[in-house]
């Protein structure tokens, strides 16, 4: 005690005396913050609460975020990056916010403000109104380093579905090996983090099959689709198998069932060879696109423990595998890499029939090796050459197709791929097989990626999944922009004249 006593009475002289006082490194003064970017960037009016994550220099662990000039609940994760909690009052409207950061101290300060761009959501248009995997819609890097980790990235989505129940979103996060989910479409948020992941451990794993294949790994997943339970069907396309996942989900959790033989491919009923996407109909039947195989396998009751294919599509029987049956030219029955599937609300099969550039539809009843009935991107049943043999698109041509999706109106979504854009056909049934609608691209006459620029809101880069959400908003993995677009089309109603070129 009497040492301790002599300490403080040695500090008080030496202030009296104006001799300097050395202090704890804790108490060092703080540096005036830095900032370099905003993630999200940019955020729809209207959207809920999310978390602002701001990345610069000079941050300590009293640092605040201040959302024009007001303070926000801040969370400190290092010297170059703040979380921030903005509530959905601060984003009701149309406006650019001022952020900062304020770093209390003799020497802190505020910092140089950076613009956060609150943006009008544009309705039934070709314009996007929401992006994850993305800090903005002008980015599109493959894991793109200015968001956060590895729960808000996204390198080469495949595909994409929402839960009509709980309307949680699922995304196939194809070069990373991975399935990641968002809780809610309605609580949809600009680059926000995924809440779930599947196929990997955790959301930094990105390696194929991490660990070693396993019921719960995952190597190039591709499409994906959910029963009336809310089990998800994966396409898990390197291991050649299909994945079912049953709720409660967990992150890293084993598959309910596997479909197929594990990292093996073959060509019989019970086997397949790098399936590329799956649908599910509404009395439980699986369908799957068996690219390598090229055809389309159906089981009836894929629950049970009966595992082999009930139905084929593309080929005569389960053991022939030839792309157009072998045949020098495709025909009615015949399937070349068919990479997507949707199904109608009467049970109409549409099969992305990608080396043959269209699409066909098979009606039911569903048989054996059966014919189609209506074809879109080419003129006749025997054609198969990319924008029927022309060097640009049109809305009568496709090229590449890949993912599909049905809306609650019977309209046709394709994911037309090597023309950067996507197509919307309002009547496919009565056998008109020009396109309505053209997402990514100014006319129906072009097909440059990203509209021969950069990303933005209204353009594509190789379009791979489409998929509806119970309120009717679309969904688009557009591939190489890395990122997942979400576009506001429940006021899109039967008697609105289609906008082209809004």
């Amino acid at each position: 005690m009497k040492a301790i006593l002599r300490l403080l009475l040695a500090l008080i002289l030496l202030t009296a005396w104006g001799l300097p006082v050395s202090r704890p490194a804790s108490a060092s003064p703080a540096a005036v913050p830095l900032l370099s970017f905003l993630s999200p960037f940019s955020v729809a009016a209207g959207s809920p609460a999310f978390t602002l994550t701001v990345t610069g220099s000079g941050f300590s662990a009293d640092s605040v975020v201040r959302w024009d000039g007001l303070e926000r609940p801040t969370t400190f994760l290092s010297s170059t990056q703040l979380n921030a909690a903005i509530p959905a009052a601060d984003v009701l409207s149309n406006a650019i916010v001022p952020v900062t950061v304020f770093t209390p101290g003799p020497t802190g300060g505020a910092s140089e403000r950076l613009n956060l761009s609150v943006y009008d959501r544009s309705g039934v248009d070709i314009i996007a109104d929401g992006v994850l995997g993305q800090p903005n819609f002008s980015s599109s890097a493959a894991n793109n380093l200015n968001l956060p980790g590895g729960a808000n990235r996204l390198q080469s989505p495949r595909a994409a579905a929402i839960d009509p129940l709980s309307g949680r979103i699922f995304v196939s996060d194809g070069s990373n090996h991975r399935v990641l989910s968002w809780p809610s479409a309605p609580g949809f948020a600009n680059s926000q983090a995924a809440d779930l992941v599947l196929g990997q451990a955790n959301f930094n794993d990105i390696t194929p099959n991490t660990g070693g294949m396993s019921d719960a790994t995952l190597s190039a997943p591709r499409g994906l689709a959910l029963d009336g339970l809310g089990n998800l069907y994966v396409a898990d396309s390197a291991n050649h198998r299909v994945l079912v996942f049953s709720p409660p989900f967990s992150s890293g959790m084993s598959a309910a069932l596997v479909i197929g033989t594990s990292g093996v491919s073959g060509a019989d009923a019970q086997s397949f060879n790098s399936p590329s996407d799956v649908a599910v109909s509404s009395a439980g039947g699986l369908f799957v696109a068996d690219y390598n195989n090229h055809r389309v396998l159906g089981f009836t009751a894929p629950l049970t423990t009966d595992l082999a294919a009930d139905l084929v599509i593309g080929q005569p029987d389960f053991t022939s595998n030839a792309a157009n049956q072998g045949a020098l030219a495709p025909f009615a029955a015949s399937l070349a890499s068919p990479r997507g599937l949707a199904l109608d609300g009467l049970g109409n099969l549409y099969v992305a029939d990608n080396a043959n550039h269209r699409v066909l539809l098979f009606q039911v009843p569903l048989a054996n090796g059966m014919d189609a009935s209506h074809v879109l991107g080419q003129p006749d049943f025997t054609s198969g050459a990319a924008n029927q043999g022309v060097s640009t698109p049109s809305a009568l041509s496709l090229s590449g197709p890949r993912g599909l999706a049905v809306d609650a109106r019977g309209s046709l979504f394709v994911a037309d791929y090597d023309n950067n854009r996507v197509l919307e056909y309002s009547a496919p049934l009565t056998g008109d097989a020009a396109a309505d609608r053209v997402f990514g691209q100014a006319d129906f006459d072009s097909g440059l990626p990203n509209a021969g620029g950069g990303s933005k809101p209204y353009t594509l880069k190789s379009p791979a999944g489409v998929a509806f959400d119970a309120r009717g908003y679309l969904y688009v993995a557009d591939q190489s922009n890395n990122r997942l677009l979400e576009y506001d089309l429940h006021r899109y109603f039967y008697w609105l004249p289609l906008i082209v070129n809004p």
